[in-house]
């Protein structure tokens, strides 16, 4: 996706376009949300409004990127295990011979 169409797809329907730049950057800095209504001049609704926005943009760019990079890749399988409340994952290695028997084994 060019830039100048997320750009635009970005702006399309938004009362106040020329803030999004300025707001995400100030998202992706990590700042307070009270602190960017400060200094974007937008109201509490107009910010969770954008910050819906750029969700979703963000998500539709990083899936156009990774699509476009994922084309033609042979992957292997992975295993992932996820611990919810660290919000770690982990890559599982089973140590698994489908030729063994189960009951020889033990």
């Amino acid at each position: 996706m060019p830039q100048d169409l997320l750009c635009w797809q970005i702006n399309a329907g938004h009362q106040q376009p020329h803030k999004n730049r300025l707001i995400f950057s100030l998202l992706m800095n990590k700042s307070p949300l009270r602190h960017i209504c400060e200094v974007a001049d937008i109201g509490p609704e107009g910010l969770y409004g954008k910050v819906d926005l750029l969700y979703r943009q963000s998500l539709a760019f990083a899936g156009h990127r990774e699509a476009h990079m994922l084309a033609g890749m042979m992957l292997p399988r992975l295993y992932l295990a996820a611990d919810n409340a660290t919000g770690y994952v982990f890559e599982m290695h089973l140590n698994y011979d489908p030729t063994l028997d189960a009951e020889e084994v033990e």
